[in-house]
């Protein structure tokens, strides 16, 4: 599963989660309807209703961090763009190792040619 997938799961589960929170009564006038007072009565104790407002307050949490984490990560990596982006202007490349290697290589590529036509 990825990254993507475990955030988006949960981001529902805290929707979820709040939104039964937030109906809490009419879910409890439901359930009294549809004639399912054991599930009224452990919907409506103190530690079901606890447990559930504690869960939408850690999850709306861990989904605050990771909101901050990522807006943090896409930031600093704007940062490291623009830092790039000058040693490029300047001709340092020892950042990109692979271009690097490459320039030097074709450097010296041409400096033999040269060697050998004089």
């Amino acid at each position: 599963m990825s990254m993507d997938n475990i955030e988006m799961i949960m981001k529902d589960i805290q929707n979820m989660l709040g939104r039964l929170y937030e109906l809490r009564e009419v879910t409890a006038i439901f359930l009294d309807s549809q004639q399912k007072a054991n599930l009224q009565d452990k919907f409506q104790s103190e530690g079901f209703l606890l447990t559930v407002a504690y869960l939408v307050n850690i999850f709306e949490a861990l989904n605050a961090i990771n909101f901050k984490l990522h807006h943090d990560t896409i930031r600093a990596f704007m940062v490291k763009l623009d830092l790039w982006k000058c040693r490029i202007q300047d001709g340092n490349t020892a950042t990109f190792s692979n271009m690097d290697s490459a320039l030097i290589c074709s450097y010296l590529d041409s400096e033999k040619k040269k060697k050998k036509h004089k």
